[in-house]
């Protein structure tokens, strides 16, 4: 008679592909008419966005773009600051074998350094080297064997997994305005060179049918003034936001994932009363993308077989990304940065740029430890030259995030941050810097579980062995690998031998197995 057998789906995202690549961006960037002509560069940083991602045969194309902004010199006056902006796009193709268009990914885009060369007054080039990641998921769904009618008859072993997959997904925008106004020790804006943002505390929480998203935005912005003393300054404020993403299906509780960026941000200086541009008006673009985990807990059949009889299964290998822990960590960086001789003294510091790149992490016992650089660029007044000096020097920091229960054979996604930047100028050719970075990280175990997803009884073997065995546990040996080895039970060794079941096992132990054939029932007596 036929087994009748009863099963159930099981969806559970599963890593295709990961890959990193160094890209080199290269373009000539054009200074506007309305722009003066430039002498010297002071800085050049870059923000990069992806623009589209998709997954084809074998690779996953990437499609974004760098914003610069040039800070300069003026040729003709070398006291007159001026900033441009410009775009430059890319494609990139990363190789992952496998992946195909059915997939989905997350990419990732990090500017690891910025080269910018004056081709002439009115021309640059820049080269750009980036590393562009991504990671591909596919949802596999099967029917997996839950029970049998035959209790008591075919022994079984069960293991407790949690799986996850990716239940929906739900991108919105949003405009923030805010009106700002500078302090009162600060002087009145002349023109805004440069715009920054960064994103704080960002959290996100599922509720139905949505996700909210919470956080912060540090709005900054480099601008001139009319002080030739003192001719630029930095001003930053924190702005709240909230909002929400609209996924159907969602309730409260559920595991969530979100990212937010700024597709655009404009800062325009506004008159006050007393007819001054100290009030600022902030609009940012806001892009938001929320991904809804749903995670069950399953008790599923990972192998069986017939003592009395003999089964033929059907079984699948499923890799399992579990997440084993997260952490985060602050590191303060405390250098003295020495100008060389050959670089004017400094008077006066008006303005330093500090970010944080991540260029490895290595996981071991309880720990992971990040390796980076803090490149630096400093901008000062010196009355030898009698003008503005930009200097730039590179720093490598560590950062180490504590997690129990890790080791070196697992995987982590992690990511670090500049929280807070200090300087003092200390004599005119050193500078002291204190900058406290802040870490992030993510530890996953690639767990390979067996699933059965299907059986049926087939004929037991003509001559089947009786007796007493004596068996020496092995490596990897446990009592149901015994058992179903000698078509027993795990009930009959524990019988003849003093263990407890629960137990591991002694290598080189003896187990003994015993065993009666009874050729009239032809059935096995255990």
């Amino acid at each position: 008679m036929a087994i009748e057998i009863t099963r159930s789906p099981i969806r559970i995202d599963q890593i295709a592909g990961d890959e990193w690549s160094q890209v080199l961006v290269e373009s000539d960037i054009i200074i506007p008419e309305d722009k003066p002509d430039i002498g010297k560069i002071l800085d050049v940083t870059g923000k990069v966005s992806i623009n589209s991602r998709e997954v084809i045969q074998d690779k996953v194309m990437v499609e974004g773009s760098i914003r610069y902004n040039i800070l300069y010199l003026a040729e003709e006056d070398d006291r007159h600051i001026a900033s441009m902006e410009s775009d430059a796009s890319f494609t990139s193709y990363l190789e992952i074998q496998g992946v195909h268009p059915k997939m989905t990914s997350k990419v990732y885009a990090e500017l690891e350094h910025i080269d910018c060369d004056i081709i002439n007054s009115r021309k640059l080039n820049t080269r750009t080297v980036m590393n562009v990641g991504a990671k591909v998921r596919e949802l596999v769904q099967l029917d997996v064997v839950d029970g049998f009618d035959r209790d008591g008859q075919v022994e079984v072993l069960r293991e407790s997994i949690v799986v996850s997959y990716e239940r929906g997904q739900g991108e919105t925008q949003t405009i923030i305005r805010e009106s700002l106004e500078l302090s009162d020790n600060m002087p009145t804006i002349v023109e805004i060179l440069r715009r920054d943002i960064k994103f704080r505390d960002i959290d996100s929480k599922s509720a139905d049918n949505k996700v909210v998203i919470n956080g912060a935005m540090d709005i900054g912005f480099l601008y001139l003034c009319e002080d030739p003393d003192y001719p630029i300054h930095y001003f930053n404020e924190e702005i709240e936001f909230a909002h929400v993403v609209e996924i159907a299906g969602v309730y409260q509780g559920m595991d969530c994932l979100c990212e937010v960026w700024a597709e655009d941000i404009y800062i325009e200086p506004r008159e006050n009363l007393d007819g001054d541009l100290r009030l600022v008006d902030v609009e940012v673009f806001l892009s938001m993308e929320a991904s809804v985990i749903e995670r069950q807990h399953r008790d599923i059949v990972i192998d069986a077989y017939m003592p009395n009889g003999a089964l033929d299964l059907e079984v699948k290998d499923i890799s399992i990304g579990e997440l084993v822990g997260e952490g985060q960590s602050q590191s303060m960086i405390k250098e003295l940065i020495a100008l060389p001789e050959n670089m004017p003294r400094c008077d006066r510091i008006l303005y330093i740029d500090v970010k944080a790149i991540m260029l490895e992490e290595q996981l071991y016992d309880g720990r992971v430890v990040i390796e980076g650089v803090l490149p630096i660029n400093i901008l000062y007044q010196s009355k030898e030259t009698g003008g503005i000096v930009s200097f730039k020097q590179d720093i490598p920091f560590s950062q180490d995030i504590d997690i129990e229960g890790i080791d070196k054979d697992m995987s982590c996604e992690s990511n670090v941050y500049v929280d807070h930047t200090s300087f003092s100028l200390v004599a005119p050719d050193e500078i002291e810097i204190k900058v406290t970075t802040g870490g992030h990280t993510k530890v996953f175990e690639e767990v390979k579980v067996k699933m059965v997803t299907d059986l049926e009884e087939v004929e037991a073997p003509s001559k089947q062995q009786s007796g007493i065995f004596i068996y020496f546990v092995k490596p990897g040996d446990n009592l149901w690998s015994i058992a179903k080895h000698y078509n027993t039970t795990i009930d009959n060794i524990l019988r003849f031998n003093t263990l407890s079941g629960d137990e591991e096992l002694e290598v080189g132990s003896r187990i003994v197995v015993y065993k009666k054939y009874d050729y009239k029932r032809d059935e096995a007596i255990v």
